[in-house]
C-alpha cells in the first residue's frame, strides 16, 4: 500500500472544517491509508490516542467507519 501524499484538495477541504492541527494531521494521514499504529509513529503519539482522534472525526463527519470518513473527506462533503 502506498503512503504518499494525500490526493489533491484534501488539505484544502480539511482546513475548511473546525479541526485543530492534530485532528487535521490524523485525518491527512488516514486519507493516505496509514493504520493507527503508523499514524501514531508519524505523529509521536500512541495508537490508542490515534483511535480516540479517529473516533472524534467519525462523529464530526457523521461517518460510520474509516472508509466512509475518507470518502466523505475526499468528496468534499461532511460537517461544516
Amino acid at each position: 500500500m502506498s503512503h504518499g501524499a494525500a490526493p489533491a484538495g484534501t488539505m484544502q477541504h480539511l482546513s475548511s472544517h473546525a479541526l485543530n492541527k492534530r485532528r487535521r494531521d490524523v485525518l491527512d494521514l488516514l486519507c493516505r491509508g496509514l493504520t493507527n499504529a503508523e499514524i501514531g509513529q508519524q505523529l509521536g503519539i500512541g495508537s490508542r490516542t490515534v483511535k480516540w482522534y479517529v473516533s472524534q472525526l467519525l462523529v464530526m463527519y457523521e461517518a460510520t467507519n474509516r472508509t466512509e470518513l475518507v470518502g466523505i473527506v475526499l468528496s468534499g462533503h461532511g460537517a461544516q
